[in-house]
């Protein structure tokens, strides 16, 4: 008789164990994965301060990068980008938008054509007074990324104003915009194939090249909360929909709302243009040098929300008397952003959602984002190693969060505050009047990168 818990071995390896005469080879191997399991590429080893790609490659592409056709925040962003997503990304911005003639193929270019849906109820112009009439209302403003985006690619140098010569084709509509927590995304379909030029285009591979933003809490799904620990199919507004791609705040791996072989998490519009929303109002009790380190700052950890999920509510009841964790009670949302900012780590717990704007908003504020969220992919993933700056703390190790961000050595702290900084462009949105260096130092590029991965099968 053999007890297995008394062996310890690695996996995929072999023990050769001799009973008497008898010979047993035992092989012990990992179980496959299940098809619906979705691995996250795996993050090189925390120690290192630039991710896989190093110095040198790093160098190489800022010197280079006007003979690759590199947008100044992607060469930026060099540092944490997964050796292989640096490679697909060269390769598509030197093929991309005029620059180069390098090799072809799925994900190497985008001719994006913005699908403006002026013939129909979503018309943008609708969410354009919407967005331009609520500048001061923080909440409304944090999901504008329909309207902002594509303006900003009709900006860009990967617009292409032709439909039949476009390869990508980005909707322009408003549908966040009028609440319903997106409901109205059942008006798109039936519009598009109605159209002359678009209904043609969109039924060749029914739909898969046309993208559309869907800024509601659940993306494409209807409103609902997530249980703890199930995976949940969740109700669609609109099931004929599956095959479009969304680009979307969700990224949720609990439900079929988000797909990650299709679909692209992208920020909330939490930053427009140079700072965020109500950050150059901060009063002079929050004043903070945007260098400020560790124990410069005025708060350890900093949180506040409501007790949405039961994660948050264990939260909320555990470090309610704690010194290192200020939870707040009621804050303006200027001083929310201004208390952040104060702080050297930021929550970002799931609430309803496995997401929240709370992760855009600790970057904007140069506040280390801690993310507790199991099944959750936040944006850019699959590109960018996000260990080099946020901080991940599984639900389950919840109650010991403050020891474990007490544990991080002094020294990583600063080089996760300063590699903060260097990311912020990544969920920079444009305005809408954006200039060139604006749309240069915004995610454009970066979103517009991703979305052609997935579109075009990479």
């Amino acid at each position: 008789n053999i007890n297995s818990d008394t062996i310890n071995t690695n996996i995929n390896s072999t023990i050769t164990i001799n009973v008497n005469v008898i010979t047993i080879n035992i092989t012990i191997k990992s179980p496959s994965p299940s098809p619906s399991s979705q691995p996250t590429p795996p993050p090189p080893s925390p120690s290192a301060a630039h991710g896989g790609q190093g110095f040198a490659a790093c160098r190489s592409a800022d010197d280079d990068k006007s003979s690759l056709g590199l947008p100044p925040m992607i060469a930026e962003l060099c540092p944490f980008f997964y050796p292989d997503a640096w490679r697909a990304a060269t390769i598509f911005f030197k093929n991309s938008g005029g620059r180069g003639k390098g090799r072809k193929g799925p994900g190497t270019t985008a001719r994006v054509h913005v699908v403006d849906m002026s013939w129909s109820n979503l018309r943008e112009d609708r969410c354009l007074k919407i967005y331009l009439t609520a500048h001061d209302n923080q909440y409304i403003s944090k999901f504008a990324a329909e309207l902002l985006l594509p303006a900003a690619v009709n900006a860009s140098r990967f617009a292409e104003p032709d439909a039949t010569q476009a390869n990508l084709f980005l909707v322009e509509a408003c549908i966040m915009g009028h609440g319903k927590q997106g409901s109205e995304v059942t008006l798109l379909r039936p519009a598009l194939e109605a159209h002359p030029v678009y209904g043609p285009l969109f039924r060749r591979n029914n739909g898969r090249d046309f993208a559309v933003i869907l800024a509601s809490d659940h993306g494409p799904c209807r409103n609902f909360k997530e249980g703890p620990n199930t995976k949940m199919n969740k109700r669609w507004h609109d099931r004929s929909l599956e095959n479009v791609t969304m680009l979307m705040n969700e990224g949720s791996l609990r439900t079929h709302c988000y797909n990650r072989t299709k679909d692209v998490v992208i920020p909330s519009s939490a930053r427009i243009g140079a700072a965020p929303l109500g950050f150059d109002r901060c009063s002079p009790k929050h004043a903070v040098d945007a260098k400020a380190r560790g124990a410069a700052k005025k708060h350890f950890a900093f949180f506040a929300g409501k007790g949405s999920s039961r994660i948050r509510v264990l939260l909320m009841r555990h470090f309610e008397s704690s010194e290192d964790l200020y939870i707040p009670s009621m804050l303006s949302h200027d001083d929310y952003l201004c208390e952040m900012a104060s702080a050297t780590f930021c929550l970002a717990p799931r609430g309803e959602a496995a997401w929240s704007p709370r992760l855009d908003e600790a970057i904007a504020t140069g506040c280390i984002p801690v993310i507790i969220a199991d099944d959750y992919e936040p944006p850019y993933v699959q590109a960018l190693d996000y260990s080099l700056f946020t901080v991940s703390v599984p639900e389950a190790q919840m109650e010991s969060l403050l020891d474990v961000l007490h544990a991080i050595p002094d020294s990583r702290v600063r080089q996760l505050q300063a590699n903060v900084q260097r990311v912020q462009p990544a969920f920079r949105y444009p305005p809408l009047d954006a200039t060139a260096e604006q749309l240069d130092n915004s995610l454009v590029s970066l979103v517009l990168f991703m979305l052609s991965q997935k579109v075009q099968g990479q």
